[in-house]
């Protein structure tokens, strides 16, 4: 189970083809590809982190951020650009009290539509052409790739992607969080339980053994109930589903089929512990076992 929990708490999910996400979302994927992904390593999967994570920055940043491991120098014009300046020293605009935004992830840059702010990227040309196409050929969701020239998609205003990238990202993210939440006491649990049962194992020191361990049982019987509780709440809270991932965060599209599953195997998992912790204090306050540990002291 601590294993289970370690493998979902340090995995990001899996990668994702662009050339999906770019069928349902073009123009955020544009964005994205023309401003944030590096041109001379041009990738062709990316972490759920780069498409979902909304976050900004009041200062410079020296290291590469939401999730990429090298970025387009480009990405700097959507934000020092005249215009985008004015607007992201505005408190009301970046909602961030009266920091100035210096960086931001590519979702928050998309729905701030910063890229409609940069002459150089778009022009009031190409964004009145991008209008008009968009009435008239563009939809939300497209069997392929756009087969439509990139400066007119790229340069519509945001509009709510297909995908709920920030939502399937954050309800992950916590979900790392609460696992981790769990890692650490049932690890801590597991190491005392092990000293007790090896106590209870040797003929000299039986008898702690059998005055702490039942103490112990009931404490982690008790602990992984409110684990079930938790995590139950937390998995319906985010939509999940038997299948591992609903619709509002389809596999193809986050990348989070596998994590799920891991997640799937560890609930039912922690099920079975609670099924053998009570099968266990049942035998044993039956007196089944020679060595009972609900046998009263005085025949112990």
């Amino acid at each position: 189970m601590i294993a289970l929990s370690i493998i979902f708490c340090v995995s990001p999910g899996n990668k994702i083809k662009l050339e999906e996400v770019e069928k349902v979302d073009a123009p955020y994927i544009a964005l994205l590809k023309n401003k944030y992904l590096d041109t001379i390593t041009i990738p062709t999967e990316v972490l759920l982190q780069t498409l979902g994570e909304y976050i900004s920055y009041a200062t410079a940043q020296t290291d590469n951020k939401f999730g990429l491991t090298s970025k387009n120098g480009k990405m700097d014009d959507l934000f020092t650009n005249d215009k985008a300046k004015v607007l992201l020293s505005n408190s009301q605009f970046t909602q961030q009290k009266s920091e100035h935004v210096v960086l931001a992830s590519p979702l928050w840059a998309y729905y701030h539509n910063l890229h409609l702010h940069e002459a150089t990227y778009c022009t009031d040309a190409q964004i009145s052409t991008a209008m008009t196409s968009n009435k008239n050929s563009i939809n939300s969701v497209l069997p392929v790739t756009p087969a439509i020239s990139a400066s007119v998609y790229k340069c519509l205003p945001a509009h709510p992607t297909t995908i709920d990238y920030r939502r399937c990202y954050d309800d992950h993210t916590w979900q790392r969080h609460v696992m981790l939440a769990y890692i650490i006491p049932t690890s801590f649990l597991f190491i005392v339980s092990t000293i007790f049962y090896y106590f209870r194992a040797q003929t000299e020191k039986q008898y702690l053994g059998l005055l702490y361990t039942p103490y112990i049982q009931q404490f982690s019987l008790a602990w992984h109930i409110v684990a079930v509780l938790f995590i139950t709440i937390t998995v319906s809270y985010s939509g999940f589903h038997t299948e591992g991932v609903d619709s509002r965060c389809p596999d193809k599209m986050t990348g989070l089929g596998d994590a799920y599953t891991i997640l799937l195997v560890f609930y039912i998992g922690l099920y079975f512990v609670i099924c053998t912790h009570v099968c266990a204090m049942v035998y044993e306050y039956k007196g089944y076992g020679k060595d009972a540990i609900f046998v009263p002291m005085s025949n112990q």
